[in-house]
């Protein structure tokens, strides 16, 4: 305890819970590629993903909802927005490789420090504008290229769910008394709605095979609650101590594991040399923006 009263270790354990939580989201599309493969539609893959999560956070909340109450409004807006944001990137990554789904994603610290200059007066200093501007070319370069590499709807719902994730990680770090587990539920309740609504609006949408869908339900569940759950917590902490910039930043070790685990697993999903080169430029932009002070 002691330790973590030093406001520099308290930033150094925030960071480090940035860094693990968001390598284990570079696995997400794991989960949705296998219910996929055994018969169940994408958009309720990731819908199953979500709601266990929300059966065991409901009853906490209720338990606690005089202090949660309180602040209900941001948590709800900080929950739309993140959950909108969790939408469409678990919609995307159905409509597009997940490679550029994640990188795509991962502009996230150029909208961040954007947003946080307006609305939050951090100072933008030259490795920031730099960043900015390699994150750009280096989307501009992904989505170039021949018609396997063109610009696709999953590439502008996963661009979208980055911006408003970093919407959502500005309002976290803008009233950083907001109650974690009510922002955590609406999180998960509203991408769940969100993804049925933007998926039916996208294609016919069936309802779910239920006997295909009960014999997953244990690794489904197992996966939202213990491994989900926390890693959106952890996230959310974070979020009120560093600013939205260093926050997208660190969760860039998600890059590291998706781009790993899709290249060894989806040889099929494979990107173009000028691809490549974007995706350099969007990594070149963390490590250009990174330091100490960001």
């Amino acid at each position: 305890m002691l330790f973590l009263r030093n406001r520099g270790n308290i930033g150094n354990v925030a960071a480090a819970a940035v860094f693990l939580s968001a390598a284990f989201w570079g696995l997400f599309w794991v989960p949705i590629r296998y219910f996929e493969a055994n018969g169940i539609q994408g958009a309720w893959a990731v819908v199953l993903l979500y709601l266990p999560a929300c059966v065991i956070l409901l009853p906490l909340f209720v338990y606690d909802w005089r202090r949660q109450s309180e602040h209900l409004r941001h948590a709800l807006l900080v929950g739309g927005l993140v959950g909108l944001g969790l939408s469409c990137y678990g919609i995307g990554i159905l409509y597009t490789s997940v490679a550029r789904a994640t990188l795509l994603f991962y502009l996230t610290p150029v909208w961040s420090t954007i947003l946080a200059f307006f609305f939050l007066r951090e100072p933008l200093r030259w490795n920031r504008w730099a960043a900015i501007i390699l994150g750009v070319l280096g989307m501009l370069l992904l989505v170039s290229g021949d018609e396997q590499h063109n610009f696709n709807l999953g590439d502008a719902l996963s661009l979208l769910s980055g911006v408003f994730w970093a919407l959502g990680a500005t309002l976290i770090r803008a009233r950083d008394k907001t109650p974690i587990l009510g922002m955590t539920l609406f999180q998960f309740l509203f991408a769940s709605i969100f993804v049925i609504v933007i998926a039916a609006f996208l294609a016919p949408l069936s309802p779910p095979d239920i006997s295909v869908s009960l014999p997953l339900l244990s690794m489904v569940a197992f996966a939202s609650i213990f491994m989900m759950t926390p890693s959106i917590f952890l996230l959310f902490w974070a979020s009120q101590i560093l600013s939205p910039g260093r926050v997208g930043l660190l969760m860039m070790s998600e890059i590291i594991v998706a781009l790993m685990s899709a290249g060894y697993f989806l040889p099929q999903e494979y990107l173009g040399m000028l691809q490549w080169l974007g995706a350099g430029l969007i990594l070149s932009a963390a490590v250009v923006e990174f330091s100490p002070e960001a």
